[in-house]
């Protein structure tokens, strides 16, 4: 019976060790596949921000490509010169005045006449707008209209006006009162 009982032991055994064996090739595939589905997911989020990091260099490399197409290089004197002079002809309301422009390190000079002061801004504008470091704007123009007001003479004219009427007003009342006083004094 010992016998009998050793060998049930060890079918009992051996199959505990076989179902156990089974167990664990069953868990070995379901970690190996939960591991490959998690590998498969980082492999995805890292592509996307790979992606998403290419696409912001990208966006950061245009736009620097603009900014650097922005920032223009200094002009040369010749450059500056011939800009100024080919929008003051452009001009409808410049062309016509015969302004002059002199360029030498950078410093456009205008010279001329402008009809209005507004002429000669524009024409200063002109002139940093072509790459100017600075603009010495010599140009003639009228001052602009200030806002009409009366001269002295005849502000103080019209103040005398004012108190003589004032005068006459109060010496009229006063007339008037006497003329009644003397009507009514004569009644009595």
């Amino acid at each position: 019976m010992k016998k009998t009982f050793a060998v049930i032991n060890s079918l009992l055994l051996v199959f505990f060790i076989s179902m156990s064996a089974d167990a664990q090739k069953d868990k070995t595939k379901e970690l190996s596949s939960k591991t490959k589905k998690s590998t498969e997911k980082v492999a995805e989020k890292t592509a996307d921000t790979s992606k998403k990091a290419g696409e912001k260099t990208a966006d950061t490399a245009k736009s620097a490509g603009k900014k650097a197409k922005d920032v223009v290089a200094p002009k040369s004197d010749d450059d500056i010169q011939r800009c100024v002079t080919d929008k003051l002809t452009a001009s409808a309301s410049l062309k016509g005045l015969g302004l002059n422009a002199a360029t030498a390190d950078g410093v456009v000079t205008l010279t001329g006449t402008a009809k209005t002061s507004k002429d000669k801004k524009a024409a200063a504008k002109i002139g940093k707008d072509c790459g100017a470091k600075t603009v010495t704007n010599n140009i003639e123009a009228p001052p602009e209209k200030a806002v009409k007001s009366e001269p002295k003479e005849a502000k103080s004219e019209s103040k005398e006006a004012k108190s003589q009427t004032k005068e006459d007003k109060s010496q009229s009342k006063d007339e008037k009162k006497s003329a009644k006083k003397s009507e009514s004094s004569k009644k009595n």
